[in-house]
């Protein structure tokens, strides 16, 4: 995300005596494994399959992209950290778009998109995308919007690891919409939730309740409400399908928070213990301080030296932190961080012996969305006759005509290999 504030100051700098410091953990419940499971199942995110439209863009339409697996995306990683949920807004979503396929148009990648040969910057489309950009998490090269949020933005390693802008954008506690766009090769994640901003900006192009224009956001709610708050990525208890081997680790505070010049942090797990000291980094190591313009928080950053520590299922990391104030007094950050793999999270399914349609519906093995977590096809369908029945995705087949044919079923999670009968009324 370009940072798009770039006249804010840190608080003044000091060194802390540890000595003295209180303690404190990470705000927020620890999710359970089974808990985590059950919301994926609840809320699929389809992470193999191609973007999905509702309708599909031309080189002279922008078009519209179905969003659910994305809100579902960026709702987990806020489960996971225990923040609220947000909502789609179909305004967002059109400007995101609009965004989307401008940077399609001049096939490059930028927030601030220049104008299309041919087109005007008059134009609406130019009006809309044009502000979206500086509004929004953009990416390229995923094939679909919910893997540029779980393994692009959330991730923010390689050059974005200094600032994980786009990682706190998505974490931002005072979000409550959001909007979501694709075109070609490039995604657009509007998250700036700046309702009444766009109203100015763009009168009379969007209809907007009077509640949307009278929402509080920025920094004056996160001061309010979010003072005292700490967001740790990754979560407490994580994924490992959501982490790579180079993901910084990251802790958001609030206002009442002061990063001093000399952090440390302690990593242990059950073999090995690392310092990363801010004024003594070895090598391979990362820290840095990602300020209040992305996400309303401050936010110190770290990664021990890849070599040092490998995520595996089942390992528990102690995470120590020293060099912080509250209110002006020392305190300490402890918190865990446990990995789990979700595949051994899901209940093995059953499956029907025979599915009865009528000619041109549609079924969907709804029990096996929930494995669509990862960019590998965990689970798969096969028709026998496709005169018969049509594969439409991983999970769903239509009927085509009055018959009797047979859908294979491959769960690779267990390992599962199902052939159902399938008869066409």
């Amino acid at each position: 995300m370009k940072k798009w504030l770039t006249s804010l100051s840190f608080a003044t700098a000091m060194f802390v005596a540890t000595s003295s410091a209180s303690a404190e953990g990470v705000t927020g419940d620890i999710r359970s494994e089974h808990d985590i499971a059950a919301f994926i199942a609840k809320h699929p995110i389809a992470k193999s399959q191609l973007q999905t439209y509702v309708t599909a863009p031309t080189s002279a339409t922008v078009g519209k992209t179905e969003n659910t697996a994305a809100l579902n995306s960026v709702n987990l990683v806020r489960y996971l950290t225990d923040l609220p949920q947000v909502k789609e807004h179909k305004n967002f979503s059109d400007l995101a778009q609009n965004a989307a396929f401008l940077m399609n148009k001049n096939n490059q990648l930028a927030h601030q998109i220049p104008v299309p040969p041919g087109m005007s910057s008059t134009n609406k489309i130019y009006k809309k995308g044009a502000i979206a950009g500086l509004a929004s998490n953009i990416g390229a090269g995923y094939p679909n919007i919910q893997q540029s949020i779980l393994n692009g933005y959330i991730v923010d390693n390689g050059s974005n690891k200094s600032a994980i802008g786009h990682r706190k954008w998505l974490l931002n506690p005072t979000m409550r919409s959001i909007g979501f766009g694709k075109v070609g090769n490039y995604t657009d994640t509007y998250v700036f939730d700046n309702k009444a901003s766009v109203n100015q900006q763009l009168p009379g192009y969007y209809k907007w309740s009077t509640k949307d224009l009278q929402e509080p956001g920025g920094w004056g709610l996160a001061e309010k409400n979010n003072a005292n708050t700490k967001i740790a990525w990754p979560a407490q208890r994580m994924p490992l399908q959501l982490m790579t081997a180079d993901t910084p680790f990251s802790l958001a505070v609030g206002k009442n928070y002061t990063i001093s010049d000399r952090v440390k942090i302690t990593m242990k797990n059950s073999k090995k213990s690392v310092t990363i000291d801010s004024k003594n980094l070895k090598s391979g190591q990362h820290y840095s301080v990602s300020p209040s313009g992305y996400g309303y928080m401050n936010a110190i950053v770290w990664h021990a030296n890849p070599n040092d520590f490998t995520f595996k299922d089942g390992d528990t990391y102690t995470i120590k932190i020293t060099g912080l104030l509250k209110n002006k007094k020392a305190t300490t950050i402890n918190y865990k961080v446990r990995f789990f793999d979700l595949e051994d999270s899901f209940v093995k399914p059953s499956y029907p012996k025979t599915i009865t349609l009528k000619k041109g519906k549609s079924y969907t093995f709804k029990n096996l969305q929930r494995f669509d977590f990862d960019n590998r096809a965990n689970i798969d369908i096969r028709v026998s006759n496709s005169k018969s029945l049509k594969k439409m995705n991983n999970v769903t087949f239509k009927s085509l005509k009055k018959g009797t044919a047979y859908v294979t079923v491959t769960n690779k999670i267990h390992k599962q290999t199902k052939k159902i009968k399938v008869v066409t009324k």
